[in-house]
């Protein structure tokens, strides 16, 4: 059964917590009758559980991941999201020594970057238990339990943040604002436009004093060479990643110059 958007909108605000965890019930149920797994199932059978390519190459994916991950196929062969792709690895040459990722989900984001930071601390949020569950499963699977922190609703940010990845269905328009950033960090932000109309352009608005701002939309992605035997039809259900008609990008927004030179004085 379709809920109504500004439905769904509603019970995330009433009951945040309980709506996150159904969400994640239900996009599983969704995937499975999609025929995600089995077609998971069949690319694991010969890549692994490795992370083949792309900014988190070697991240090591849960046991289950072809049921419990959203998008497990374009994860596994390093394509998931691959737009923001150059974007992630720019912030990551600045070496940022602690990094907020909201919205932390399966983990794929908060350990990805953990692997790749390795002096790095990461703090992790989702108001979900079984994401939080399952990042700090996946932190301990990759070795940097130590380093990943899992916690619930994110309220503010370490002073001492330098990036923050934020996914949060809508919830960025209450939680960032340059009054609670960091003047330091740069942000990686998921916006939906169909959840709070015209967060984009607001959230452009707010940090364009402060910050270079760049929009990225999502797009298909190209079909890497380690997945070119799969079936025409395969490849439509392993590339898919079921955002439908919902109106998302990104926003890349980095500290201006003189923000960077004078941070932290």
């Amino acid at each position: 059964m379709l809920v109504h958007p500004a439905a769904r909108h509603v019970a995330r605000k009433l009951m945040p917590n309980l709506a996150a965890s159904r969400a994640i019930s239900y996009e599983r149920q969704f995937r499975a009758a999609r025929g995600v797994p089995k077609v998971a199932r069949k690319v694991s059978a010969t890549l692994g559980r490795s992370v083949a390519a792309g900014p988190f190459s070697g991240l090591l994916l849960p046991e289950d991941f072809e049921e419990s991950i959203a998008s497990p196929v374009a994860k596994l062969a390093g394509v998931y999201e691959h737009q923001l792709q150059d974007a992630l690895e720019q912030v990551i040459a600045t070496g940022p020594i602690c990094v907020a990722n909201v919205g932390c989900a399966d983990g794929y984001y908060a350990v990805g970057l953990a692997l790749r930071l390795p002096g790095a601390e990461v703090l992790a949020y989702d108001i979900a238990k079984e994401a939080r569950v399952m990042t700090s499963r996946l932190a301990q699977q990759n070795g940097v339990a130590s380093r990943v922190h899992v916690f619930g609703r994110c309220r503010a940010f370490k002073s001492q943040t330098q990036l923050i990845v934020c996914d949060i269905e809508g919830g960025e328009d209450a939680l960032l604002n340059p009054s609670r950033v960091p003047s330091r960090s740069a942000l990686l932000v998921e916006t939906h436009d169909h959840v709070v109309p015209g967060v984009t352009a607001d959230l452009i608005r707010r940090f364009a004093p402060t910050h270079d701002v760049n929009v990225i939309h999502h797009g298909s992605s190209a079909v890497p060479p380690s997945l070119e035997w799969l079936s025409a039809e395969e490849l439509a259900i392993a590339m898919d990643e079921m955002r439908g008609q919902a109106d998302q990008s990104w926003l890349v927004m980095t500290p201006q110059p003189y923000n960077r030179e004078t941070a932290g004085k």
